[in-house]
Order: structure tokens, then sequence, then C-alpha cells
């Protein structure tokens, strides 16, 4: 608050100066003379606009934070204004000290009110420019909420009440039909619990992605990463798996980063026609980023596929998993793309922001060096 009371302190004092001024030349006989009531009246205006600007920020809803710029804009255009006039003044002859000094106090009590004015607009401009941008975040951020939320009601609509249709109807030719092969029965319900099951998780976890703004904390992702391969290597034996994961690497996460590995890394197997599956985890980490590649040698993916990988789909099962992929990159404000993709197969990688404070080891490769070393070894 000392801004305000300084500009109103300072018109004050243009004014008071004035009559000074006055006072001090003409005697207080010549006080009410027509000349010194016109001077009055201008230092009167230029007093009162600064004055009055100091009086709207107190209540305005200008932050605090933009008072000195105001005050900047005051002091500054007085001072310009001066440094203009002042060699004008000089090199003018026959000026007397009466028209000096209120040639010096107009200019500076212009300068004065013209800088108050448009410091006080500049502030409620950038003010009311910051007020746009919170509400165009906010209705941004309430769109993207209701299009997940629309998701998530079309995976549940679609997929698990089809799956659950699915299960219902083989539990009915188990019951109808004993005598069949109650085998594929049984396989197809087990196989269609899964499935569901799977949807209901990535529900779960997109709705606490959605909601949950609870501070992150750091964690070890290099024993994430081992425990995801491991879960990956107990689910499918028969798919040979390879990493280069240092120790001691960490990262702003929570519990629900493995999700994010532990759907490229099926992603990885379940869309491999290889007659032998294979899988490479790689990390290097520089001063800014720790970044993981995960590079397979399945068929590659379309050009058709790459445009919307990221994006919500009804129709492909994975890309169900890539969506829940980069919502939960995002919320550790991390990266995702596809680096290489082709015949012998894709690469994806992922970046996070390097934990502060914590450096890069020595003798760490590049991103480009990690992707290629992977692929050659695939």
């Amino acid at each position: 608050m000392l801004v305000p009371r300084l500009l109103v302190g300072f018109g004050s004092l243009v004014f008071l100066s004035q009559v000074a001024v006055q006072l001090a030349f003409d005697g207080v006989g010549q006080l009410d003379s027509v000349q010194n009531l016109s001077a009055y009246a201008v230092s009167a205006v230029l007093a009162g606009t600064v004055i009055a600007v100091g009086l709207f920020l107190t209540r305005s809803a200008t932050s605090p934070a933009r008072y000195p710029r105001v005050a900047l804009w005051c002091l500054g255009t007085a001072s310009i204004l001066l440094a203009i006039n002042v060699p004008l003044i000089v090199v003018r002859p026959g000026l007397d000290t009466v028209e000096i000094v209120g040639w010096v106090h107009i200019v500076s009590a212009t300068g004065a009110a013209g800088g108050a004015v448009i410091g006080f607009i500049e502030a409620r401009a950038i003010e009311q420019a910051q007020a746009a941008e919170r509400a165009r975040v906010r209705a941004a951020a309430t769109e993207a909420e209701r299009e997940r939320l629309d998701y998530l009601n079309s995976l549940l609509r679609h997929e698990v009440l089809n799956n659950a249709q699915i299960i219902m109807g083989r539990t009915e030719l188990v019951r109808d039909e004993h005598e069949a092969d109650i085998e594929d029965h049984l396989r197809t319900i087990q196989r269609q619990s899964e499935a569901m099951t799977r949807v209901i998780d990535d529900v779960r976890t997109l709705i606490k992605a959605s909601r949950d703004d609870s501070s992150l904390d750091e964690i070890d992702l290099s024993s994430l990463l081992e425990a995801e391969i491991s879960d990956l290597q107990a689910k499918y034996p028969s798919v040979e798996i390879t990493d280069e994961v240092p120790e001691d690497v960490s990262v702003l996460g929570d519990e629900m980063m493995r999700r994010i590995f532990g759907n490229l890394l099926s992603n990885a197997v379940e869309h491999n026609d290889s007659p032998t599956p294979c899988v490479e985890i790689t990390v290097d980490q520089t001063p800014e980023v720790v970044a993981v590649h995960v590079a397979d040698n399945g068929p590659g993916i379309s050009a058709a596929e790459r445009a919307t990988l990221f994006e919500r789909s009804q129709n492909e099962n994975h890309q169900v998993g890539l969506f829940l992929v980069s919502v939960l990159v995002d919320r550790y404000d991390g990266t995702i793309e596809l680096a290489e993709t082709g015949p012998d197969g894709s690469v994806f990688t992922v970046e996070f922001p390097t934990v502060d404070g914590d450096p890069a080891p020595e003798n760490q490769s590049e991103d480009e060096t990690a992707r290629t070393t992977a692929r050659s070894r695939l």
C-alpha cells in the first residue's frame, strides 16, 4: 500500500508547491490574480489526477504487485519530459527565475499525471489479460475433464458391458450345454473377465489421475522398471527381454507411474507377431531429463495409426492403453513419443524432468545413441 500513499502525497505536494511558488514570487496580495488562479487550476487538475490514481489503485482489483509499475511510469514520464525541456530552458534567452520555476513545475506535474494514468491503464490491462488467461486455463481444464469423463463413460458402456454380456452368455452355455466342450467356454470367460478387469483398472487410474492433485514424491525409477520387467517376464516366459537400467535413477512421481511402463511393455509383446518377441528397455539421463526407451521387434505402426496413436479410441484396445499412458506422462510433466517405427519394430521414448540436484551419471549416452543401440540389439 506504500505506492498509492506516495502518489496521493506526491499529488498533494504538486498543488502545494504551486501555491508556495506563487507566494514566494508574487506575495500574498497577488494570490487571487487571474494569472495565479489559472496556474492553480492547472496545477489542481494535474495534482488531482495523480491523487485520483493513488486512490483508485487501492479501490480497484489491481494487484499490489503492479503498483511499482505505476510509480515507475509516473516518475519515468516526469523525468523524460524534464530531460527534454531542460535543454530548451537553457538555450532560451531572457527567462527569469519565475518563468524557469513555473516551466519546470508544469512540465514535472504534467509528466507525473500522464505517467500515473498510463501506468494505471497498463496495470489494469495486465490484470485483465491475466484474468482472461486464468479463465481460459480453467475452461480448458474443465473441457479436458469433461472429455475424459465422456471417454470413461464410453469405455464402461462399450468395453465392460460388452464383455459382461459375453461372460453371461458363455456362462449360460456352460449351464445349458454341459455336455459340450466346457473348456472352450471357460477359456472365453476367463479371457473376457481379464479384459473387463483391465478396462475397469484403466478407468480407475484415469479418474484418479484426473482428480488426484496430491504432490509428487521422488521415486526410484530403476526399481520400478526392474519390477515391471520381472512381471513381464513372468507373464510371457518366451519373450526375450534385455535391459540397461542404471541404479539409483530417480524422478518425481507416485504409484501410478508403474502403469506407464506396464502398458508400454505389454503392448510391445501383445502386438508383436515375431516368432520370438524381443523387448529392450534402456535408460539414459542428462542434467535436464531422464529418458526411458522401450524397443520391440514387432511389425511397426502404420502411418494411419501414428496420427492418433495417443488419442482416446473406442475401436483399438491397445490405444486405450496408450491414451492412459499419455495422461499419466502429462501428470508427471513428461513427454512420450514414438521415436522410431518400421518393419523391424518400434521404439517408444518417455522423458521426465530430472530431480533437482540429481546429477547425471557419467559416460551416459545420448537419446539417439540409446535408441540406435536398442534397435540394433533386437
